[in-house]
Order: C-alpha cells, then sequence, then structure tokens
C-alpha cells in the first residue's frame, strides 16, 4: 500500500522538506561557487535517496515472486543500494578532484545572509527528525531516515554554521570542511556496500547460537544445529537441522515445526520463512 500513513517514523511531509533542503543546498554551491555547502548538499541528498531506497524498494519488490525467482526480488533492493553507495563514492573522489579549483574566495559576503538562513534551517530541520525519532515509540524502526546518517547531517551542517558567523568562508577552512563531508560520505557508503555485499553473498545473518538457544528450550527438541539465515533484514529465510526422539509422531513433528516457526518469527524481526530439517536423535 502507497498510501502516505502506512510510512512509518518521519512523515513524508518531512521528507520533502528536507529533500528540497538537499537541492536548495546544491544549488547555492553551485550558483555561489560554495563548495562546502554544495558538498554538504550533496551529503543530504545521500541521505535522502537512501533513505527512499529504505522504504519504496522493498514496496516494490515485496509482492512478486515466481517460479524463476522463489524467494523474490527483494535481493535486487541491496544490489541498487551497493551502486547508489558506489556512484557517490565516485562522486567523492571528483569533488575532492576538483576541490582546490573550486574553493571559494573570502568575498561572497553578499551571499551570507540567505546562506547562513538555509543551513540553519537545516539544522533546526536535523534537530527536529532526531527529536521526532526519539520520541517515535512504535516498534518499527524501518523509517525514512537513518539516525546515524541525520546526525552526521547535523554535525556537519552545525560545522558550516560555524564557519558562516565569522561572515565569510576562507579557502583553507572550506577545503578542510569539504574534506570532512568527504569523509563522512565514504564512511557511510562504506558501510553500506558491506552490508548489501553481505546480502548479495548470501552471509549468514542471523547468530546461530542465539537461534539454536531459542529452538533447544522447546519441549521435544534434543539438539539444534546448523542454522542458515539469508536474504535480506526485511525478509530473512532461516533453516536450521533439529533432532528429536526417533518415537516422535510426525503429528507432533509437525506441531514442533510450527512452535518453532513461531518462536523465530516472534523472536527476530524480519524472519519470513522457517524451514526445519527433523533428524532422529538416536
Amino acid at each position: 500500500m502507497w498510501a502516505i500513513a502506512t510510512l512509518k517514523g518521519i512523515s513524508f511531509v518531512v521528507f520533502i522538506f528536507y529533500l528540497a533542503m538537499a537541492i536548495l543546498k546544491i544549488a547555492m554551491g553551485m550558483y555561489a561557487d560554495l563548495s562546502a555547502i554544495g558538498s554538504i548538499g550533496y551529503y543530504s541528498l545521500f541521505v535522502c535517496i537512501i533513505g527512499s531506497a529504505r522504504i519504496f524498494g522493498p514496496q516494490v519488490v515485496s509482492h512478486f515472486a515466481e517460479s524463476d525467482h522463489p524467494y523474490g526480488y527483494k535481493k535486487y533492493g541491496s544490489l541498487i543500494t551497493f551502486f547508489v553507495a558506489l556512484m557517490f563514492v565516485l562522486f567523492g573522489l571528483e569533488i575532492l578532484k576538483t576541490l582546490i579549483t573550486t574553493a571559494s574566495s573570502d568575498g561572497y559576503s553578499g551571499y551570507y545572509p540567505f546562506v547562513f538562513g538555509t543551513v540553519l534551517f537545516t539544522i533546526i530541520l536535523d534537530i527536529l527528525i532526531l527529536k521526532i525519532k526519539k520520541e517515535d515509540i512504535s516498534p518499527a524502526k524501518n523509517d525514512m531516515f537513518n539516525t546515524s546518517l541525520i546526525e552526521t547531517d547535523l554535525l556537519l551542517s552545525i560545522i558550516v554554521a560555524g564557519i558562516l558567523i565569522s561572515g565569510t568562508i576562507y579557502p583553507l577552512a572550506e577545503l578542510l570542511v569539504v574534506f570532512l563531508i568527504v569523509a563522512f560520505l565514504f564512511k557511510e557508503c562504506a558501510s553500506i556496500i558491506v552490508e548489501s555485499s553481505n546480502t548479495l553473498c548470501d552471509a549468514c545473518m542471523l547468530d546461530e547460537n542465539a537461534v539454536c538457544r531459542i529452538v533447544n528450550s522447546i519441549d521435544g527438541v534434543e539438539d539444534c544445529y546448523r542454522v542458515r539465515a539469508h536474504g535480506v533484514s526485511q525478509s530473512l529465510f532461516v533453516d536450521l537441522h533439529v533432532k528429536v526422539m526417533s518415537d516422535m509422531h510426525i503429528r507432533d513433528s509437525q506441531r514442533l515445526v510450527a512452535r518453532i516457526e513461531n518462536d523465530l518469527k516472534r523472536s527476530f524481526r524480519g524472519v519470513s520463512d522457517v524451514f526445519v530439517y527433523i533428524e532422529p536423535y538416536n
């Protein structure tokens, strides 16, 4: 369902404002030749794109499954996120490449009130988003904004605002700010690339000991081992081996499998399917 009301956490209206501010900062940086403002605008745009992929990506592909793709198409979301992060890494390298030639001088004071007002509004918007996220008691955390990304954007905006208080941006200060912004961008992109790569390469997404601890606590289970969990965080497929007494009736084993599936889905968020291999204990 695509209704705005289904979006968890931050409202869609706040997201639109955030996206508009990102585009405004990029345009301002290009028009006034301010690398620091433009770079922080690109970082904000990065936050928006990742947030959009987190919300709308699973909704687009979650309803499709067929014989050729029995697990659905959700990994394509991770593939798209991987290439988005890679694109921003290359873009960050381009920023560093042209940084010295595009660094602004200290003669743009005519832009100061509007520039400072935009950065100040961005700081207020970041604080508002973090406040709403902190007060949100909903168990769903799959909202449009990642807390760490917003905190980083807030920190960078405060640094830029501090430089702007003097009424100008000095070339060396702007160089340092842009380097800092690109460094944070590379850090977040690296984290996303690693996470997406683990998903695409079927890395185990759950702790085997934690799973076995829950399964072994169920009456009738003698041993649990060889746990495998793959998929995306919103849709995990788990299979495991369970040993039971050899004289267990097939109807009891079916109830046991249902109990294991329900307990794992209740204990681990995102588990969508559980396959249990029943084996005799003796």
